[in-house]
């Protein structure tokens, strides 16, 4: 990737930039959206929102660097290097591995229309991870069969307090107007250290929104989400009883879910089943709580799901939900992992939820995969 190097946000770049700074974050990435080529931050890790948006953006996020140059001069973003100011040589390998990378995708892209089902006949359900118009509009088109994580968090990074049923309703109707006829899962809103708005900043929160901030978001996902198959889900969940207290402010004929990503919500998974409607495996944070890792770890990576811990942890997930005629699908970025993925499906995941971006290459390293070779290896790491 070759672009030019834009570290002030002030800054006015033509074409294409890579992204620099001490600490980037979600809104920077999206202030230059359309011409992001890539991004280069000191502090923060793969786990962080910002990655997670970059992922999204199908953008190349590298962290623990920051150049030492002017905007404006030239640079190239190669998996985990930076290089100001190329050589000639140096940019003409970039670009030839730029067109590569254009020629793989557009040769996936071309399986579209194709089934994602094992080479043993087994169907896995693919959905994306969205939170703006414009990703949806990429998932509906790259073959999704809808939304497994509709994000709704985003366009309130910046808020002063919490946002109110018009404010949801408004910045929700985008989203989901792709989604028409599909499912669409909309989270709650999910604040974390690493993504907190203003009025947030220097308090002792919890993860939980006022109930009567929770009312109002849900009544707008409920009526913004009328022309989809609409579901809604909590994050975080500890216990049932969150799970049948938030219902409480939902629709009843609107399918409601529980996030299993901690601890805690492994160890209640059954009594968590029986509450919900269905369970969403978060493997980004259920895999820094079951390893004791922060989020902005580095070693905090997708394919950490794959350590005994946190695949025993997913299996028995799925295992509670079967017993309870609960589906389960997997949001986490080890759904688009691909040393995650035959493990994933290994334990019995059906139901993947990626990055629009990730689709067509999960898709195709799905028609790969023979189930029982798979369930072999996650018994091996399980037992």
């Amino acid at each position: 990737m070759v672009a030019v190097l834009r570290g002030d946000p002030a800054a006015t770049v033509d074409g294409p930039v890579v992204l620099a700074g001490h600490e980037l974050g979600a809104d920077d990435l999206l202030e230059v959206a359309d011409d992001l080529a890539g991004a280069v931050s000191q502090l923060g890790g793969p786990n962080a929102h910002v990655a997670i948006v970059a992922r999204a953006l199908g953008v190349p996020l590298l962290f623990g660097v920051t150049p030492e140059a002017a905007d404006g001069v030239p640079a190239v973003l190669d998996g985990d290097t930076l290089i100001v100011e190329p050589t000639p040589e140096q940019e003409r390998a970039a670009r030839t591995a730029v067109r590569a990378a254009a020629r793989r995708r557009a040769a996936l892209a071309a399986g579209r229309t194709l089934p994602a089902v094992t080479r043993d006949g087994h169907t896995v359900t693919l959905l994306a991870n969205v939170a703006t118009a414009e990703e949806s509009r990429a998932a509906v088109a790259a073959g999704a069969e809808g939304a497994g994580l509709v994000r709704t968090e985003l366009p309130f990074l910046t808020a002063r307090g919490w946002p109110g049923e018009a404010a949801h309703a408004a910045a929700l109707g985008p989203v989901l107007g792709p989604l028409a006829g599909l499912v669409a899962t909309v989270r709650t809103l999910d604040f974390a250290p690493d993504k907190l708005p203003p009025f947030l900043r220097g308090q002792a929160y919890a993860g939980e929104p006022p109930r009567d901030a929770l009312a109002a978001q849900l009544r707008a996902v409920a009526a913004a989400g009328a022309g989809t198959r609409l579901r809604v889900m909590l994050p975080m969940v500890r216990s049932a009883a969150q799970v049948e207290r938030a219902r409480e402010l939902l629709p009843a004929a609107v399918p409601f879910g529980a996030m299993v990503e901690t601890g805690a919500a492994v160890e209640a998974v059954d009594e968590i089943a029986a509450a919900a409607d269905f369970l969403s495996i978060g493997t980004n944070d259920l895999t820094a709580s079951l390893l004791g890792l922060g989020r902005l770890d580095p070693a905090l990576t997708p394919a950490r799901a794959a350590d005994p811990p946190v695949l025993r942890a997913i299996a028995a997930t799925v295992a509670a939900g079967r017993r309870h005629g609960r589906p389960v699908s997997v949001c986490g970025d080890a759904a688009a992992d691909p040393h995650a993925i035959p493990l994933l499906v290994g334990v019995g995941c059906r139901i993947l939820s990626v990055a629009p971006s990730a689709l067509d290459a999960v898709r195709a390293q799905l028609r790969e995969l023979d189930t029982a070779e798979c369930a072999g290896a996650a018994a091996r790491i399980v037992s």
